[in-house]
């Protein structure tokens, strides 16, 4: 909060040569000046005859009128006149003086009460306000108000105070020798969002109580204030205590300049109130109890957890149905299968993504849809969709049953969305503590490799900073507002589900090739087999010795071992050979259990060898 002495300049006087302080009604009257409440209006020079004839023949209106009025009042005051209404409307005519040795005929109890509304343009002269009761000499009437917001008052009750308008537009209401307490208590209701602060002067101590000082040095008893002013100001204003305050300062300089300083209407403090910057402690308290941002975000994880795993049904259900074999014993490159999958999914997602963002919309949230951020959360969702979609593949891989995969990724994807999210949401809290706030930044980089946790993250992080914008806009420290596509609040989690996108869909061919999973290899065994047919041991010695290396298929030792936890290695089947020459047809007969549909998925692809070779036209 900072003051400064506005208009003529002030020396300091000797402390030995002050005047006794003014009479409570020499400080009110000082608001019937020119100069009005405050030091927005200052006349230009305490020594101006003219003065009186302006103030009745000024009328803002008139350009002359506004060249006079520039001559005389300070610039800031241009903008509080009313256009159209002569200047004397505003300055009211100075009371009667009292003689000194007597005091003001209604100043019975020793107080000047004032209520102050703010500024109105008025292009009448001012009316009474609605009754506004209480006068102390008159029985409490009022009641409590149907609504349970304030009073109800009868007409009349209190009769009406005075009114007086200043020349900065403020009405100011003269409530002396009445209860002050309860005549706020009973108009609240009726002048709520029109009266902010008032001033109490007058409140004379005779003499100092015997307690004071007791136990102080005898010097504070000299110093003690036996005349005291009271503030009265309503919090809901944001700068209604300094300003009001000031106001009073104002009052009580004017009224103790002595007669040589000329019009007391040229001197005024001007206040600048600077709010202490809030803490991020509060900050981060307000955006916990606001929690609509904090539910929005879980709710989109939630339903964007079901679109990526059903997406693996159809891959699951064709593998078990054999339909993903079949395309590539048809030619088709693993390559292409996945990433026609991908193209489709994409499509597909982009359907719920798009909804997400029309309810946003719908539902106005500046937080996800306002011009700044609109674009973040678009990046969010699409990359979101680029990234969960390869890495739900793999899972195909390891399930025979379509919805046994698909309950199960669903509960990954909201157990690590919605777990990740709200922990570091939580933590961050905390910052104030060291060791979580250490805590919280190793999490927030290990799970960027979740995409749920990035979408979740990112939208919750974008409603925090724009609620600190907000904050930062009303309060004009512009330079410290944020990007959403700062490193910190946006940009990390885009990056890794950029690269997540690419290495899902890296590990998902890697799957199909069997890379990321070692066959089991068994070496041949070197006995002879006896119990072979005679068509079987020529057949076998026909192979082994290089004979039907030209044959379109050539089998060479195929073998094959099941690995069961209750019977161990199960002998499917156990050093095949056999070749077939080119027109010739081929089949396989034999008893349930010998091997031959494991024979024929292991020609086709469908399972990994064991051990031995084959050879399909010499490939």
């Amino acid at each position: 909060m900072l003051a400064k002495i506005q208009g003529a300049s002030l020396s300091s006087p000797d402390r030995s040569k002050l005047l006794p302080d003014a009479s409570p009604q020499v400080i009110i009257n000082t608001l019937r000046l020119p100069s009005g409440v405050g030091a927005t209006c200052v006349l230009k020079t305490p020594f101006n005859s003219t003065l009186d004839q302006l103030a009745q023949t000024l009328n803002p209106s008139a350009n002359n009128s506004k060249t006079l009025a520039a001559r005389y009042f300070d610039s800031m005051c241009m903008d509080s006149f009313t256009q159209g209404v002569p200047l004397s409307n505003f300055v009211p005519p100075p009371p009667s003086p009292a003689p000194s040795d007597d005091p003001d005929p209604r100043f019975e109890d020793g107080l000047w009460n004032f209520t102050v509304a703010p500024p109105t343009t008025v292009h009448e002269p001012v009316t009474s306000p609605p009754t506004l009761p209480l006068s102390i000499h008159e029985p409490v009437r009022c009641t409590c108000s149907m609504q349970g917001t304030g009073f109800s008052c009868p007409s009349g009750v209190g009769g009406r105070p005075p009114l007086m308008k200043v020349v900065t537009g403020d009405i100011l209401v003269d409530i002396t020798g009445r209860n002050v307490s309860e005549y706020l208590l009973f108009t609240s209701d009726r002048l709520r969002l029109h009266r902010y602060g008032g001033l109490t002067v007058g409140n004379i101590q005779k003499s100092i109580p015997a307690s004071f000082g007791r136990k102080i040095p005898p010097m504070v008893r000299k110093i003690a204030v036996r005349g005291a002013a009271q503030v009265l100001y309503n919090n809901k204003g944001y700068h209604s205590m300094p300003t009001y305050l000031n106001v009073l300062n104002n009052a009580i300089l004017r009224a103790n300049l002595p007669a040589s300083k000329g019009n007391p209407a040229a001197y005024g403090i001007t206040l600048t109130n600077h709010p202490m910057n809030r803490t991020s402690a509060s900050l981060s308290l307000d955006y916990l109890l606001q929690g609509t941002d904090v539910v929005i975000a879980i709710f989109i994880i939630v339903a964007m957890s079901f679109v990526p795993a059903s997406f693996v049904v159809f891959l699951v259900a064709e593998k078990s149905t054999k339909a993903k074999h079949l395309q590539f014993v048809s030619g088709c490159d693993p390559v292409i299968y996945w990433l026609a999958n991908y193209i489709w999914d994409m499509l597909n997602y982009l359907v719920p993504a798009t909804c997400c963002v029309i309810i946003l919309f719908v539902f106005d949230l500046p937080a996800y849809t306002s011009p700044t951020n609109f674009p973040a959360v678009l990046s969010l969702f699409l990359l979101y969709g680029w990234s969960i979609t390869p890495i739900m593949y793999p899972a195909s891989f390891w399930f025979e049953v379509p919805s046994t995969a698909y309950v199960f990724l669903i509960v990954i994807n909201l157990f690590i969305g919605i777990t990740a999210t709200v922990a570091t949401f939580l933590l961050q809290l905390f910052e104030h503590d060291k060791d979580l706030k250490r805590v919280n930044s190793y999490l927030k980089s290990c799970f960027l490799i979740f995409p749920n946790y990035n979408l979740g993250h990112g939208l919750m992080e974008m409603a925090y900073n724009e609620y600190i914008n907000e904050y930062y806009a009303k309060i004009g420290q512009f330079d410290k507002m944020k990007s959403p596509f700062e490193w910190d609040i946006v940009t990390r989690g885009l990056v890794a589900m950029t690269f997540e996108g690419f290495v899902g869909f890296l590990i998902t061919i890697l799957c199909q090739y069997n890379f990321l999973r070692k066959p089991l290899r068994v070496p041949v065994s070197c006995q002879p087999i006896d119990d072979d047919d005679v068509d079987v041991a020529c057949e076998r010695r026909r192979v082994l010795r290089g004979d039907a290396d030209n044959d379109m298929l050539k089998i060479e030792n195929l073998t094959k071992v099941y690995k069961s936890r209750k019977m161990g290695r199960i002998l499917a089947v156990d050093r095949l050979c056999l070749g077939v020459r080119p027109g010739e047809c081929f089949g396989l007969l034999g008893v349930n259990g010998a091997g031959k549909t494991t024979t024929f998925k292991m020609l086709t692809g469908d399972e990994c060898t064991t051990g031995g070779e084959a050879f399909i036209n010499g490939n």
